[in-house]
């Protein structure tokens, strides 16, 4: 392999452990990054690892403070609720031109994603381990990619991808689960009903209603554990 394609590879490899470290909530907000310590963490250089870091500077992840260095970036409730007010207005818009227009082979892929959700909110409601939430997110991350996938628009997928990135770290740092796993069910449930029976009215409506609950699953968490104000700042 040749100097430059080692670099690159060690640069995204590097990229892609400070991006899960940081969206799981393993490298909490605020946390001050020194390269020499990221180094002996990942087994990697020092270069890559700083171009890795830069490049999680225009995505938001990872504030660069001049003479300070980086640190991973803060959390705001006022962020959360503009991350909720975006999906609110581009993933129900994203949602309802899929119902309008998806195929019969969406239909199947919504209905599968589903089924795949369903037995992980059973799971995931049933234990505390760490190994399970993740297959939780995971599968609900699914879910909401293939809801929209055939809304005919990539810029619309891949803001709300964006948008959803952002929003994994609260839910991991304040292990959302949204509602109770019942309501969980119903949500989602709805969310397949309107896709199936091409429901176009009731698409955007049920849409943003969904992505609500994570910021008044947050506050909910605050008021229950004060503990967790010191995680973010309580500026909305």
């Amino acid at each position: 392999m040749s100097r430059t394609k080692l670099s690159r590879t060690l640069e995204s490899e590097a990229h892609q452990k400070l991006l899960g470290d940081i969206l799981s909530g393993q490298l909490a907000p605020n946390t001050k990054l020194k390269v020499r310590e990221l180094s002996e963490r990942y087994e990697i250089g020092a270069t890559p690892l700083r171009e890795a870091l830069s490049r999680l500077v225009p995505d938001g992840l990872v504030q660069l403070e001049q003479n300070k260095g980086f640190r991973v970036a803060s959390l705001s409730l006022r962020e959360l609720v503009e991350i909720t007010e975006m999906r609110q207005v581009v993933e129900a818009e994203a949602f309802r031109r899929a119902v309008e227009n998806g195929s019969d082979q969406w239909e199947g892929q919504v209905i599968a994603s589903l089924h795949q959700l369903n037995k992980a909110i059973a799971a995931y409601s049933a234990t505390t381990d760490d190994s399970v939430r993740i297959e939780f997110e995971e599968r609900h991350r699914d879910y909401h990619r293939i809801l929209i996938s055939a809304c005919g628009n990539s810029r619309l997928v891949q803001s709300v991808e964006t948008l959803h990135q952002h929003l994994i770290r609260y839910r991991a740092i304040f292990r959302v689960t949204e509602v109770s796993s019942d309501e969980l069910r119903y949500m989602h449930d709805e969310l397949a009903r309107i896709a199936v029976e091409r429901d176009v009215e009731s698409a955007a409506t049920m849409m943003r209603r969904h992505v609500r609950v994570n910021v008044d699953q947050v506050k909910q968490g605050l008021r229950a554990t004060p503990s967790l104000s010191a995680l973010i700042e309580i500026n909305c």
